[in-house]
């Protein structure tokens, strides 16, 4: 193109002719040279898309596998929902919480920790866009209402912690860990919460959530 071009030029008149006819045979050695590359720059880029196009079909196949064992996982029965008693941690008596199992010898009292506060909770949107779907046990609110009653009695709140694990890319509660506490009305002071950790490390337990 340039080469067209370039005879065009209002000032190619004033190029002495011995440059004209140097470069003439200069581009004589040098248009071969390019027209060579250009062959292979093109058997180049045609193998290049041939390779771009079959990495696009290896993807599509890996993601249509990937959809097909989502829907196999889906149509899988779901874990147990059913929590056993055992697995839950909570107080003998609600006038003294007690605390979750510790190593032999146990641990001094540590200084408590900022306390549950209803009107300080968060308000999640009532949507589930972008988020995990949380199985709960069908027999965890009786069992934490049977053991939180004396203290509902009392008119004190008594908090407990929801912790489980992940699997089928499902949040599944799994313990109801009730954390050495006291209360009021609308609010819960925990201690010892090194206990709870613990607790949770031996167990590969996640902290799920919170209920009072």
């Amino acid at each position: 193109l340039f080469l067209e071009k370039i005879r065009q030029h209002p000032q190619y008149n004033e190029v002495p002719t011995a440059d004209k006819v140097k470069n003439k045979e200069m581009l004589k050695q040098i248009i071969p040279i390019a027209e060579e590359l250009k062959k292979k720059l093109l058997e180049q880029y045609k193998l290049e898309a041939a390779e771009a196009i079959e990495q696009l079909k290896r993807q599509e196949q890996e993601e249509l596998e990937r959809l097909k064992r989502a829907s196999e996982k889906r149509d899988e029965p779901p874990l147990p929902a059913v929590l056993p008693t055992s697995d839950f941690v909570g107080p003998s008596d609600f006038g003294n919480f007690v605390p979750v199992p510790t190593a032999a010898g146990g641990r001094p009292d540590a200084a408590s920790l900022p306390h549950f506060d209803r009107s300080l909770k968060p308000a999640f949107p009532s949507h589930k866009f972008g988020l995990r779907e949380i199985v709960v046990p069908s027999r965890m609110m009786t069992e934490f209402l049977k053991l939180s009653h004396s203290n509902t009695v009392s008119n004190k709140e008594t908090c407990g912690i929801l912790a489980g694990s992940l699997g089928h890319n499902q949040l599944f509660v799994t313990h109801l860990l009730i954390p050495q506490q006291s209360g009021s009305s609308d609010s819960c002071v925990t201690h010892n919460e090194e206990d709870i950790f613990d607790y949770q490390d031996q167990h590969n337990l996640i902290t799920l959530g919170w209920i009072h």
